[in-house]
């Protein structure tokens, strides 16, 4: 792979933006596209739809996870959380993500796992805050990927990959290791080994690294 002159980091190629980006001080450097053959057709229209819908819902992830979400929740639900953490004589700072879920769980709030930053943000649990740059540096990476995953889509997979995997590898990528806790994986090895196949279709196409999900 390619070497940042400054720091040596690993340079990570945005396609279609014609720049790379270093893992280790983020410097951007111009590259040129050789206009070869191209591996693979154009994408078909549907592609592009779906990669409009895909980044929409990509953005939304980050604000989630971020805790920028424009969402409401009543207060007694978070009155009940706060009750439930006293009961369990749990301190703010050992309330991870999978213990506030927990907690939803036994409250039968099941249906606000997916806010579950903003919830800790309310409890005064102050959450990751991710640079404009390196939001904008994700949603290329993440355009980028939409047509070698139409390419190497198993054709009996419906869904896309699952978001915060794909946040997480990322993050992985770029060495952003310290968003990496904050993000729910999949519990289910088998569903992460299916993902972590595709995924390293799609690395080797974009000339990354590929690095296999423990």
């Amino acid at each position: 792979h390619d070497v940042c002159e400054k720091c040596s980091g690993e340079l990570i190629p945005i396609s279609h933006e014609g720049v790379m980006v270093c893992n280790g001080c983020s410097t951007q450097k111009e590259f040129l596209v050789e206009h070869e053959k191209p591996s693979y057709k154009e994408p078909p229209k549907e592609v592009c739809f779906y990669a409009y819908k895909r980044i929409n819902h990509f953005r939304e992830i980050l604000a989630q996870f971020q805790a920028k979400e424009t969402t409401q929740i009543p207060p007694d639900v978070i009155t009940n959380i706060k009750t439930q953490i006293r009961k369990e004589r749990l301190s703010l700072s050992k309330l991870t993500n999978r213990k506030a879920k927990d907690i939803l769980k036994k409250l039968g709030y099941n249906k606000y796992y997916e806010h579950i930053p903003f919830i800790k943000d309310k409890l005064g649990i102050k959450p990751p805050v991710m640079s404009p740059e390196l939001e904008e540096t994700l949603c290329s990476l993440f355009m980028d990927i939409q047509k070698p995953y139409a390419k190497h889509c198993p054709d009996d997979r419906v869904n896309f990959l699952n978001y915060y995997y794909v946040l997480y590898k990322m993050c992985e990528l770029l060495g952003e290791t310290q968003f990496l806790p904050f993000f729910p994986m999949l519990k289910d090895p088998v569903k992460r080994i299916e993902q972590d196949e595709i995924w390293k279709k799609i690395c080797c196409e974009l000339h990354w690294e590929f690095v296999p999900t423990i």
